[in-house]
């Protein structure tokens, strides 16, 4: 009887890796992965050519395409970060040079999926990815909350009133966090003025497909080096082109393939 193919198991092993780490390198990906860095490269390679990773913006960086949703389909719905929002990020960071990240929701947080800290100069935490913020601290959380479903919303609040953080004792406010919320709907986006990061404020949008708010965008900028009111008008038009360019993109991919459904 033949035994197990070991090239497949390898090329296995580097998706599993890429998955975990987003975009990354060769060397990161074959560290990850326990392999020869040459084989992670050919490997890597391999599975360009077929479509199931693409190059990313760096010279030696890889991603995984939605191509490799077609294989399960429980496979990551993130996968429409690296291959549609994440272009248009790095476009962004070139017009407003601020910071920028792409957030989703993951049990009673937003988790920084995307982000241009690494290639603005004026970020001033580099190391974003991965990382969880508080939903009603956060411009990306209230965002969140303002657009998702209305039974989404009170699932998300009452689980986050019963917990024993900032965030719990501000969702049993719960008059105040409507009206916030409220108000968000009304302009059409959400601010953070120097809550949870003194130094910074920030400005996010919803990116929605179809009935869903699939994450939010946002803008960081060092509150003192701008008027905060000056910041939202400069930077707001950039953002809501760069969501806009996002959601097209989203429904162009749904109605050739069906890959990001409802």
């Amino acid at each position: 009887m033949a035994g197990p193919v070991r090239a497949f198991a390898r090329g296995l092993n580097v998706l599993a890796a890429l998955n975990k780490l987003g975009a990354a390198s060769s060397a990161a990906v074959a560290a990850a992965a326990g392999l020869p860095r040459p084989t992670v490269h050919r490997l890597l390679e391999t599975l360009q050519a077929e479509g199931y990773v693409a190059r990313g913006a760096a010279r030696d960086q890889f991603r995984l395409t939605l191509a490799v949703r077609r294989l399960s389909e429980g496979f990551d719905d993130d996968a429409w970060i690296t291959e549609i929002a994440q272009p248009v990020l790095a476009d962004l960071v070139h017009v407003v040079v601020w910071p920028t990240d792409i957030a989703t929701f993951e049990r009673n947080a937003m988790v920084i999926r995307a982000s241009t800290h690494r290639q603005s100069p004026l970020s001033i935490d580099r190391a974003m990815l991965g990382t969880r913020l508080p939903i009603l601290r956060t411009a990306t959380g209230r965002a969140y909350l303002a657009f998702c479903p209305p039974r989404e919303r009170e699932t998300i609040l009452a689980a986050l009133a019963r917990g024993d953080d900032e965030d719990a004792a501000i969702a049993r406010k719960t008059r105040a966090v409507q009206q916030t919320l409220a108000e968000i709907r009304r302009r059409g986006y959400a601010t953070r003025r120097r809550e949870y990061v003194r130094e910074t404020s920030s400005i996010a949008l919803p990116i929605r497909h179809r009935n869903a708010v699939l994450g939010c965008l946002n803008i960081i900028w060092i509150d003192a080096a701008i008027v905060f009111q000056d910041a939202v008008k400069r930077y707001l038009p950039a953002l809501r082109n760069a969501v806009a360019r996002v959601e097209a993109e989203l429904q162009r991919t749904a109605a050739q393939s069906g890959v990001v459904g409802d």
